[in-house]
């Protein structure tokens, strides 16, 4: 059962024009679901993420003429405790401001309602973009767990 953290604060707009939303195949939302994972698997193509096949799309950042610019792609494990795991991809157009930052705080706001769910879930993620690294360490909490020579690294936050 697939289950997500959807709430009016997660409708965040971004500099006046981008919409963060959730994605579903059945959305309500004003977008042709099967476009907008087209369009953000490219996203993630043209930024060099390669999405892992257990991840599901859960939220597209699309601008004013309704083309995704970002998206989120998370998976809850069936371990025992629960491990999150999320990518994030964001147009290169569309980097300057804090879309990356906002995707993030999306995935750590969902990460909070599965531990109320199911208590004991952390996330693991791997990180490719060194920068990105220190930002998930300084802002969000997220401790290295181990750290490879291109400057990538496996990051655990409870």
């Amino acid at each position: 059962m697939k289950l997500r953290a959807i709430t009016e604060s997660l409708l965040l707009e971004f500099q006046g024009r981008v919409e963060i939303v959730p994605w579903s195949d059945e959305s309500d939302y004003d977008y042709d679901p099967w476009v907008a994972a087209d369009q953000a698997d490219q996203v993630a193509a043209k930024s060099g993420i390669r999405i892992d096949s257990t991840k599901e799309l859960t939220y597209i950042a699309t601008n004013e003429n309704d083309d995704v610019v970002g998206a989120l792609w998370s998976h809850l494990s069936n371990n025992e405790p629960p491990i999150f795991d999320f990518d994030v991809a964001v147009d290169p157009d569309w980097r300057s401001g804090r879309l990356g930052l906002q995707l993030i705080d999306v995935a750590v706001e969902d990460l909070r309602y599965y531990q109320g769910e199911f208590p004991g879930t952390y996330a693991r993620i791997w990180v490719i973009n060194p920068k990105l690294v220190r930002v998930l360490e300084n802002r969000y909490g997220f401790e290295i767990e181990s750290q490879y020579p291109d400057g990538s690294a496996h990051m655990r936050f409870e």
